[in-house]
């Protein structure tokens, strides 16, 4: 992000998880203030709120979904992201562990929770 910092790091379980709550920005403020002595948090660049997948088992969603090979979501993986971006290349390259893969796979969902996987175009 250049010479700017991201702070973020509250999870909140609602029924609007689009509402911006200032407070919630300001709690994060003041806990990344002692660890960014340097930045006064005055100078903020941007604000938002934005709803995180949440999959039924806590597992995150990665990999190719059936039907669409063009896409690949990784999504829900909360804290993980690292690894999600380390799975994700080897999915793209051919070198994922199948294990992991399959473990992440998108297409679990669908068959454990009946949830349905549909693209939406034009969006």
């Amino acid at each position: 992000m250049g010479k700017r910092v991201r702070a973020a790091g509250t999870m909140g379980f609602e029924r609007d998880a689009v509402r911006f709550r200032q407070r919630r920005v300001e709690v994060i403020v003041a806990a990344a203030r002692p660890y960014l002595r340097h930045a006064d948090g005055d100078d903020r660049q941007e604000e938002w709120v934005g709803p995180r997948p949440m999959p039924p088992d806590g597992l995150p969603l990665i990999g190719p979904v059936p039907g669409h090979p063009q896409m690949l979501p990784a999504t829900g993986h909360h804290m993980l992201a690292p690894a999600t971006g380390r799975l994700v290349a080897g999915q793209l390259t051919g070198t994922a562990d199948s294990n992991l893969s399959s473990a992440f796979a998108p297409v679990r969902s669908v068959r454990r929770y009946s949830w349905r996987v549909r693209a939406t175009h034009g969006q």
